[in-house]
């Protein structure tokens, strides 16, 4: 009782409501009102997952994202085809969009050595920016750890070798991850 955030009767946040201070907002055009008075920032969205079958209109997202102030787009490769379509949109739009290469824990039963030569071949197009979304999901496992894992290193030595950063991705798997790390 009264230990979780808000719970508490001496809670600044709560307190501020009571006593109805300025940043105690009561109201969501109250707090667009208080944002539009902020200096303006860049945003970059460093995990962007557009595809023809989530996003018909890929061009119309991407020119709302701009204009939303979003640039630049990275977008995540998960697959080797995943990948090569990352390449083939970011080319479309130089300076706006660029593309990571790698395979994501989900697909790594579907790795093989092939794949680590293909991802090394698409990397070297000047639109990939890292290498990734690579790592351990353990949660869902749909491969198995083993697979995940021996994907991930395999991935890491390939960064390594054309020292490219790494896009990362780890959940449930957090002492493995920092061992392979």
């Amino acid at each position: 009782r009264g230990r979780g955030r808000g719970r508490g009767r001496g809670d600044r946040y709560n307190q501020a409501i009571r006593e109805n201070q300025s940043y105690a907002y009561r109201s969501k055009a109250s707090i667009y009102e208080h944002l539009s008075t902020l200096p303006k920032f860049n945003i970059i969205d460093i995990g962007a997952n557009i595809s023809k079958k989530d996003f018909p209109d890929t061009k119309d997202v991407i020119t709302r994202a701009v204009s939303a102030g979003v640039k630049p787009i990275i977008l995540t490769g998960t697959t080797l085809n995943n990948s090569e379509q990352a390449i083939q949109l970011s080319k479309c739009y130089p300076g706006t969009l660029y593309a990571t290469v790698g395979i994501h824990p989900h697909n790594a039963k579907s790795c093989d050595q092939y794949t680590i030569e293909k991802l090394k071949q698409l990397a070297q197009n000047p639109e990939v920016i890292s290498l990734g979304e690579c790592g351990l999901d353990f949660d869902r496992n749909f491969s198995s750890p083993e697979d995940q894992e021996k994907w991930f290193i395999q991935q890491l030595l390939l960064a390594r070798e054309l020292k490219m950063p790494l896009f990362l991705h780890e959940r449930a798997a957090h002492k493995k991850f920092v061992e392979i790390m």
